[in-house]
Order: C-alpha cells, then structure tokens, then sequence
C-alpha cells in the first residue's frame, strides 16, 4: 500500500487556510492546562510543607502549657503533635478547655483525670482512640464518644454521668468502668456492646441491674455501694466470674440463675441473714460476706471448691463445716473469734487476718 504523504499534506494546508484559529489556540490552550496542573501541584506541595513547618496556635493556654511539659517544647508543628500516640494529664483543675485535642489526630490512648472538663464533643474527631480515661472530670454528655468505634478500655469514674445510651453503640469496648456516677438505670438496648467484659457501677443510685443480664460476654461485674434490694434476675450470665453486690440494700438474696462460671462473690455489708443465694454459684472459690446479719455457715457446704472466705462483721461462731471443704485455706475473721477452730487448716493455710496468721503459724512450726 502506498502512501501519499504529498496529498495529506496539501490538505493539512489546505484547513490551516481556512481554520486558523483553531490550529493556534488548541496548542495553547493544551499548553495552559497542563502548566496549571504542575502549578496546582507544586502549590499543593508547598501549603503542606507550609503546614508541617510551622506552629500550631493553640486555643486553651492551659493545655498548652500541659503539652509544653509533656512534650518539653515550647512550639509545635501540626506533624509533631500527629505523631503523638499518647497522652497523659493529670491534677490540673485549671484545665476546662481540650479543644485543641484536634490536632492530635494519631491519638490511641488518652488519659485527662481529675481536671476540670465537661465539653469532651472533640473526642469525637479522634478516632483511633482505643483507651480513654476521664477520670474526676465534670462529664455528662456522652453523646461525643459513641463515633469512637475503635475504644476498648473507657474509664469515667467520679464524673457527672446520667445516661450511658450513647455507648451502646460502642461493640468493640472491652471495659467500662462507671464508679461515683449520678446513673439511677441501665437502659434497655446494653446487648449492642457485644464486646464488653468488664464493668463497674459502683456508687450510683441504682436499684436494678438485671439489664446487665442481656450484655452477652460480660464477666466481671462490679455494683456495689448502690440502692438494690431486690434479689437481680441474672438467669442468661453465663460468663459471670466476678460479681461484687457490697454495700447495697439486700435483706434476702436469693437464687440470681445458674453462674457456673462465678467463682468470687461480694456480698458484704447488707442484713442478709442466710446464705440461699449459694445456690446461684456452687462453684465460688471466693465468698465475701462480712458485716452482715449471718449467725451460721448453713448453706456453704456446696461451695466444693470454696478457698476464701471472709466473715467478719458477722455473728458466726461455729466455722466446723469449712472442715468439709477440701480446697479452703485462706479466712478472715474478728480478732475475738475462737481460732482454736481453724486448727484443720494447719498445713494447709495461704492467708488470712493477722491474728490468724500468727496463730496457725505458731501452731504448725510450735513456736
């Protein structure tokens, strides 16, 4: 095949001729898209560079003068406080404002206790966050943190808090930890925390936890010094190890489901006067019952694997029947109990209330 390269380019003059324009402007207009992409770039370039070298102005002196320490600078670019992955802020009563907390987007763990912080809707922007401690602080609205997928440990003790809806979203948290709180209920709707192990509500004003019930993984469970009186539905508890009820209202306690798994149980300082809610737990290694109304051990005796038992506080004289429990070696009790009572622990005895101690010692090694 033959090409005529003399006709191609006698037309090509041909439409220089007629469109001139449009032969100039094309190039040019190619030309001066392509320099705006390479200034775009290098404009681009430089506002980052911009941005990495020079320094932040923060909002809030007093926490900048927190990062000044824990840093120990005094200025700080936007790239700086990015590589920053923890943080730890502690006893300042001055500090209300965290706002510049923005600009430390790489944040894992933060810890601000005991300060002076009730607006805490920045956290919301952090996160990669995975352990948040605000301890001692002013919060009640929670509202900030339920975009805060990634947390797994949240500690609030000692804050504000009425309403823990806004962390049902939260399935990857592993503990919460809620003590001296103004929490009067658990909310319907606690299932949705699917992760969650550990949680302490310790001094608030409940009177019902039988919600706990439905947090499918839960097995440690803290609610002492609160307003319960009513024996708690924990039928569907299966993971429970630790359940601590000290300090509530209890005048009976009865069977609370089957807790195959619970092996410690504090129910100290309540007006129990029997032990039916043993029936609940045949498995405890642990048994905290001081400071109640208990006259007998009645009861104790299907607790097979029972080590530790503490029954100060309480009227019980006779402890014959801890003989039958082949695995008990650690007691508590007052200082004017008969230990002559405790002499088939000897050989056997981990630990126990001092005079305790020295006696079964001095009765194993005859000193």
């Amino acid at each position: 095949m033959k090409i005529d390269f003399k006709g191609f380019s006698e037309r090509v003059k041909r439409y220089e001729t007629k469109h001139p324009f449009k032969i100039i402007i094309l190039p040019v207009f190619i030309t001066l898209f392509m320099v705006g992409i390479i200034v775009a770039c290098i404009y681009t370039v430089k506002v980052r560079e911009i941005e990495s070298t020079s320094y932040i102005q923060f909002s809030d002196v007093s926490f900048e003068k927190e990062i000044q320490v824990l840093l120990k600078k005094e200025h700080f670019t936007l790239s700086e406080l990015q590589d920053v992955s923890s943080l730890i802020i502690e006893n300042n009563y001055e500090l209300e404002n965290i706002s510049d907390l923005v600009y430390f987007s790489n944040l894992k763990s933060l810890s601000i206790r005991h300060c002076n912080i009730s607006d805490i809707s920045v956290l919301g922007k952090l996160d990669k966050l995975t352990t948040l401690d605000l301890t001692g602080n002013n919060v009640s609205d929670l509202t900030p943190l339920s975009t805060c997928n990634n947390l797994e440990q949240l500690l609030l003790e000692d804050n504000n808090i009425t309403d823990i809806t806004p962390l049902y979203s939260l399935s990857n948290l592993k503990t919460l930890m809620l003590q001296q709180n103004n929490i009067s209920i658990i909310p319907s709707g606690i299932e949705q925390m699917s992760g969650l192990n550990t949680i302490s509500v310790e001094g608030n004003r409940l009177i019902n936890i039988d919600e706990l019930a439905n947090a499918p993984n839960l097995s440690y469970l803290y609610a002492p010094d609160n307003k319960i009186s009513v024996t708690p539905h924990l039928e569907r508890m299966n993971n429970l190890v630790v359940l601590d009820l000290g300090d509530n209202s209890f005048q009976e306690l009865g069977y609370m489901g089957d807790l195959e798994q619970l092996q410690e149980l504090h129910i100290d300082d309540n007006y129990l006067d029997n032990l039916e809610v043993l029936q609940s737990c045949p498995n405890l290694e642990k048994l905290i019952i001081s400071y109640n109304q208990f006259t007998s051990l009645k009861g104790i005796e299907q607790c097979q694997k029972l080590q530790y038992l503490d029954i100060r506080g309480t009227q019980i004289e006779n402890v014959s029947v801890l003989s039958e429990l082949s695995e008990f070696n650690t007691i508590y009790v007052d200082d004017d109990f008969d230990r002559s009572q405790l002499d088939f622990m000897i050989g056997n005895f981990r630990n126990g209330d001092i005079k305790t101690k020295r006696y079964l010692l001095e009765k194993q090694y005859n000193l």
